[in-house]
């Protein structure tokens, strides 16, 4: 009733369920072999689920339910069942214990067939089970068995601990250290069964009435054999990772023997019998008694049943071969690989395959004729092997894997047959012979014209590489296999220009590693001449947009902003990359735009004109070029390839429309146009819906801004106000919007009074709607501090601009406050205040009277002074901000009627500064 391995496939019938030497399934087998011995009567006044003493645990409700969802791999729903079971209040003694076995049995399964690196956390797992059984039902009678499962367990941890691949710097005697602590751990279990069932035997748990789950003194004899069994076969596993003809092998394999005596005796219908006598004949082939082995085994032929046959023939091969009698262990293994696969097992064709390996290595030469046959038994070999993996499973394939490429890696000339042994030994860890060997199958497969094959050969020897040397040495290996196969073309052009691929990431890991100074720049250069080389080679394979990508992203560090955004704008739609490529693209166009002192060409008519193409912009582009390719670019994420505004718009798309409205606010004279268009259309399409992700929320209101702000410059005003009104009852405005909102007014360009102060109280509109949000500091953030100051000077220009000096001054002194250190903000703020005691300035009424009130005025001219006189002090002597201020301290103190003081001060700046 054991559970199945992992992997494999339905077992021939026939095979004898616990058979073989070395099984990584017998262990699972034997799970709950120590059950198979006791009876299976029911008492029929039982309750449902677990019944008498004698109740098979494989017939339980849980047993089975666990047993059912293991077969199909639900290992996170056997814990959670176990779990719940587990703390069930009115769960028995007696069915805690089917379920802590089934438990422990369905987690060695799952060890089994789980890759090296996981093992570990499923033979804790079990471990733990066992512990916490103890703890809660240390005292229920059939709490042997979950000790015995335990120790079963361990025994499997062992045995895959054993078959699994060791370096090839580790001797092949060498044994696993997991194998022998696990084996170790085994037995000491088994010691303490053996030792509990002596003193139950002895009197202490004999059956009794009114105890069902008491042992009798039948189950107990019983349950003793089994241990028997199973210690016998830990002690020979043991035995088999101490080197040959060791003491410690030597007196394992003993101990074993004495174990499997009185077993081998035993009645036919014993279920131990026939698994002991397979133990026994291979602990005497172990030890060389191969006489003695050859005797039992013949006399056990005759009398075994057809479920023994296939393990007694498989041990039968493998007598033959230890005696050296290969010619007639090879005729044998001939014969059998003539019958039908499915009645074979995997004992007989692993023994098969030692068979044919070894003959092909040891028969005696007989001149050509050998060459064809050593040939013919190396495809078996490798068809057999493959055949393995196949039916059987995981452990079977690596394990064939492993003995192919040990036979085979040095002397056969068969491309095919080398790859499999490259891939055993990579399998067993041996990097620098697989790594030979991969080279010599592509070699041969070259020199036959199977260039698909020396290819894949060619790969896998520089991933050996790169594991056995690191990137340095694995890079050109990859680079010249791509290159050798760029002109390609189809399927063999996409995995050369994967290979090339390959050889870029290596090279941006040698650059991540190299020293800083002169050996980063050397690798950071290679690194970006693969990059280009790639973009070269396979300018249109998929991986050339990753090529453009990490290039781009080089570009970025080294502050080639335009030069990375034309990169960005080539990665098309369906690359992974592509939504990354247009967010860092708006940030390159804004770090790319050259200084407004370099822009002396006339402002651009927007996007429909026809600039230059980007092969022709010279190295240096100007501010309206710059935004001829962004808006090109950014527009085709928009619109496509059909130049249409799409139907339903995509959250990058809202997004690019905003980038893209605010560059053409800013930037062009006649941009507002092409906006009001944009934004309508994006506006239009937006979801009336309060589902929007966090970053969409603040998009409406910022696009309403700008759509404010195109309505503004078109002379749409009432448009504009009614976009404003409803912008109140949004979420507040972020900085940039604001800002984007004031500069594209550009008040200072216009030349109409009237004009200006309208565009000045749509500015105080915008402001009043960041500063007055309620999260104005919260999630939307108002913006840092530099973006608060040119707000700040925004609204304090307004406020002047109409007339209204008290929050000009207040709006001032903020700017002052946000940025100290900026001249500009004093300036404003100190002439504003010493506009009071000019008679031709143009204030706002103060009094009744509508003049300012002289004390205040004089007040004001005071405090403008000393700001004048900071600021003098803070500038470069004879620049042209100190020259400003002293002019404006000389005027300040005639108006003031210091009049002696100002012709002294005028006169030493004449001396010093003429």
């Amino acid at each position: 009733m054991g559970q199945k391995n992992r992997g494999s496939t339905k077992r021939p019938s026939g095979s004898w369920p616990w058979a073989g030497r070395g099984r990584l399934g017998l262990s699972l087998t034997l799970g709950c072999l120590a059950m198979f011995f006791l009876p299976h009567a029911r008492s029929t006044a039982s309750p449902p689920g677990p019944a008498g003493p004698g109740f098979h645990p494989a017939e339980t409700i849980d047993a089975r339910f666990i047993q059912g969802l293991s077969d199909r791999h639900l290992d996170t729903l056997v814990d959670a069942y176990g779990r719940q079971r587990w703390d069930d209040p009115d769960l028995t003694e007696r069915q805690r214990v089917d379920l802590t076995v089934a438990w422990i049995r369905a987690i060695t399964g799952r060890a089994l067939a789980s890759a090296p690196g996981r093992r570990s956390t499923h033979w804790q797992h079990a471990a733990k089970l066992a512990a916490a059984f103890q703890q809660r039902a240390a005292s229920a009678p059939r709490g042997l068995l979950v000790s015995l499962q335990l120790a079963l367990a361990q025994v499997a941890q062992g045995e895959l601990a054993m078959q699994a691949p060791k370096p090839a710097r580790e001797p092949t005697h060498s044994a696993n250290l997991e194998t022998r602590d696990a084996l170790r751990a085994a037995l000491a279990q088994f010691e303490r069964i053996d030792s509990q069932i002596d003193a139950r035997l002895a009197g202490a748990y004999q059956s009794a009435p009114g105890k069902p789950d008491a042992w009798t003194s039948t189950e107990l004899e019983s349950l003793r054999r089994n241990v028997s069994l199973q210690t016998a076969r830990a002690l020979r596993l043991q035995a088999v990772s101490y080197p040959a003809d060791s003491p410690d092998r030597i007196n394992s394999l003993d101990r074993a023997l004495k174990h499997l005596q009185n077993l081998t005796a035993m009645q036919k219908t014993s279920p131990v019998l026939w698994p002991a006598r397979l133990e026994t004949l291979f602990c005497l082939r172990t030890l060389g008694q191969w006489d003695r082995a050859d005797h039992l085994l013949t006399a056990w032929e005759t009398d075994s049943p057809p479920s023994i046959q296939l393990p007694l023939t498989a041990e039968r091969l493998a007598l033959l071969r230890a005696q050296g009698q290969l010619e007639k262990a090879l005729t044998k293994a001939q014969a059998l690989l003539q019958q039908p696969t499915d009645t074979r097992s995997a004992d007989v064709d692993f023994a098969i395959l030692e068979v044919l390996l070894v003959a092909r290595d040891k028969l005696p030469l007989h001149g050509n004729d050998y060459q064809a046959s050593a040939s013919m038994l190396t495809e078996q070999a490798t068809e057999l092997a493959r055949q393995l993996g196949d039916r059987y499973g995981p452990s079977w394939r690596q394990r064939a894997l492993v003995r192919l490429g040990q036979a085979l890696a040095t002397e056969v000339e068969n491309a095919t047959v080398l790859g499999h042994a490259a891939n055993a030994l990579m399998a067993a860890g041996n990097l620098a012979a697989a790594l030979a060997t991969y080279d010599r199958a592509a070699k041969l497969a070259r020199a036959k014209g199977k260039q698909k094959d020396a290819f894949g050969w060619s790969l896998a020897a520089a991933a050996v590489a790169n594991r056995l040397h690191g990137p340095q040495a694995a890079l050109p290996r990859y680079r010249q296999l791509a290159l050798s196969r760029s002109q390609q073309s189809g399927p063999q052009q996409s995995a050369a220009a994967n290979t090339h691929l390959i050889a870029m990431g290596l090279a941006a890991a040698l650059a991540r590693q190299a020293d800083p100074g002169s050996p980063r720049r050397e690798a950071l250069k290679n690194y970006e001449n693969l990059l280009l080389e790639h973009l070269q080679s396979w300018p249109k394979a998929p991986s050339a947009s990753t090529a453009r990508w990490w290039l781009a992203r080089l570009r970025i560090g080294q502050q080639r902003w335009l030069e990375a955004a034309s990169l960005l704008g080539e990665i098309p739609p369906a690359s992974e990359y592509y939504e990354q490529a247009v967010h860092a693209s708006l940030a390159c166009y804004q770090h790319g735009l050259p200084p407004l002192a370099t822009a002396s060409e006339p402002d651009s008519n927007g996007p429909n004109s026809n600039g230059p193409p980007t092969a022709e912009i010279s190295a240096r582009p100007t501010r309206r070029q710059v935004l001829e390719l962004a808006t090109r670019q950014w527009q085709k994420v928009i619109t496509g390839t059909d130049n249409r505004w799409p139907s339903q718009w995509t959250s990058l798309q809202r997004t690019v429309a905003l980038a893209l409205a605010r560059l053409q606010l800013v930037e062009s004279a006649e941009g507002h146009r092409y906006v009001e268009k944009l934004l309508t259309a994006a506006l239009t399409s937006y979801p009336q819906t309060s589902q929007h992700k966090p970053s969409e929320k603040t998009w409406k209101p910022q696009a309403m801004t700008l759509l404010a702000a195109a309505k503004v410059r078109a002379g749409k005003l009432a448009e504009a106000e009614g976009l404003l009104q409803e912008l109140k009852t949004l979420i507040p405005l972020d900085a940039e919007t604001a800002l984007t909102f004031v500069r594209s007014l550009r008040i200072q360009q216009e030349p109409d009074r009237q004009r200006r102060q309208t565009l000045a109280r749509f500015v105080l509109q915008i402001l009043a709607l960041v500063a007055t949000g309620e999260n104005g500091t919260g999630e939307n953030g108002v913006g840092d501090s530099k973006q608060l100051a040119e707000l700040a000077r925004a609204g304090g220009s307004a406020h002047e601009l109409l007339g209204e000096r008290m929050p000009a001054l207040a709006a001032y002194r903020q700017w002052m406050q946000q940025r100290p250190e900026d001249g500009a903000a004093q300036e404003a703020c100190a002439a504003l205040l010493g506009k009071g005691l000019d008679p031709k300035a143009t204030l706002e009424p103060e009094s009744q009277s509508g003049q300012l009130d002289p004390a205040q005025a004089r007040a004001d001219g005071q405090q403008a002074l000393r700001l004048w006189q900071q600021i003098e002090r803070r500038s470069k002597p004879g620049g042209p901000r100190w020259r400003r201020a002293r002019q404006a301290r000389i005027g300040l103190l005639e108006q003031l009627g210091h009049h002696e003081q100002s012709q002294k001060l005028q006169q030493l700046t004449r001396i010093l500064y003429p």
